[in-house]
């Protein structure tokens, strides 16, 4: 709560422009972070577009886990929406902030609506 309250807010795409609209929000000491996605618009069949994060540490080592891992998958042949218990992020992962800022994550949205939230946490 205190991220959200105390920190700063990045708009990291433009859901009106994209078909993912992504938020970010940072501690003032850049310690910790909330990312937030949200597929607007998906078709069937597209990739996973990676969604490069802003305003961390470029330094700094992040663990970044997935806060609500799995939910609703559209079958990338079929359309078909399946339950899958696994997330997007496998297991949680540590990166450094530049790493996060230049390459990014993987948002894999499977159907409009989709929803994607990360937690990072400086380590070391």
């Amino acid at each position: 709560r205190d991220i959200i309250h105390d920190g700063d807010l990045y708009r990291l795409s433009d859901p009106f422009l994209l078909p993912t609209g992504a938020w970010m929000f940072v501690s003032p000491d850049r310690k910790r972070a909330i990312v937030i996605a949200v597929a607007v618009r998906h078709a069937v069949g597209l990739g996973s577009p990676l969604l490069r994060l802003q305003g961390l540490a470029k330094d700094a080592r992040y663990l970044v886990r997935e806060l609500c891992p799995g939910g609703y998958r559209t079958d990338r042949f079929t359309g078909q929406l399946k339950y899958e218990s696994g997330g997007v992020l496998p297991k949680p992962l540590i990166c450094r902030g530049v790493t996060l800022m230049v390459s990014g994550i993987p948002t894999l949205p499977s159907h409009d609506m989709d929803t994607l939230m990360f937690l990072l946490s400086m380590v070391g």
